[in-house]
């Protein structure tokens, strides 16, 4: 099967891939190991809305670290998007981010703040950030940007999508991992309430500058504690 690359013609059968390159499938398509790239390759059919060319091609010229946007776009000889390459990143488990130490998660976090400064000022407004999208390499890399899009509100927005995620997914749902007593939703609440009491409005600003602990897990551990006495 062809396809345009960069004004180029490629050749791949997403058939017939070799197993050891495929990552995973969704609604949208599904996505093979490509050299350093992770390329999704389009379904013929999708109820769901998907990353266009006309939001994708600009994303391409937008440099971040964490949040992981389309490096090129894959084209049909009518020039029309089939699917898009964005930088592969290898899995190496949750337990890779969780003991980072404190110095290399703060680093982490400021990449992610980076990101996050990048997108607003280019009026990227997150969406469908969820653990199933989400790569745990000693840092987070969010993929998978098909659901991503322009809009004036992306700075308002993607500070309250972030926190969600954050506080969801990465906070609460690890610290049910070590306390079956703490719901999410209790974790979240109280987190919150703690957060705000302090002035904060961002999830990830305020734990670069409160957490003293050695690694999130001891101080995810120390909140439980708090939490459930």
């Amino acid at each position: 099967m062809e396809y345009i690359v960069d004004g180029k013609t490629v050749r791949y059968n997403p058939f017939h891939m070799k197993e050891s390159l495929f990552l995973g499938s969704g609604e949208e398509g599904s996505c093979y190991k490509i050299g350093p790239y992770a390329v999704k390759f389009y379904s013929l059919f999708c109820s769901k809305m998907r990353l266009k060319k006309e939001t994708a091609l600009p994303m391409t010229q937008i440099e971040t670290e964490r949040i992981l946007l389309p490096r090129k776009l894959l084209l049909n000889k009518r020039h029309q998007m089939q699917g898009y390459y964005t930088s592969y990143v290898e899995e190496l488990g949750k337990d890779s981010f969780y003991q980072l130490n404190r110095e290399r998660l703060q680093e982490e976090f400021q990449k992610l703040s980076s990101d996050l400064d990048v997108l607003a000022s280019s009026n990227v407004l997150l969406g469908d950030l969820i653990l199933k999208n989400t790569v745990f390499h000693e840092g987070i890399y969010l993929v998978d940007p098909g659901s991503y899009s322009f809009s004036l509100e992306a700075l308002g927005k993607n500070e309250d999508t972030f926190n969600e995620y954050l506080e969801w997914h990465i906070l609460a749902k690890r610290a049910r991992f070590f306390c079956n007593e703490l719901y999410p939703a209790e974790f979240i609440r109280f987190f919150q309430e703690e957060r705000k009491v302090a002035s904060y409005s961002s999830t990830l600003t305020y734990l670069q500058d409160t957490m003293k602990e050695e690694n999130l897990d001891t101080y995810l551990k120390k909140k439980i504690k708090k939490y459930t006495r």
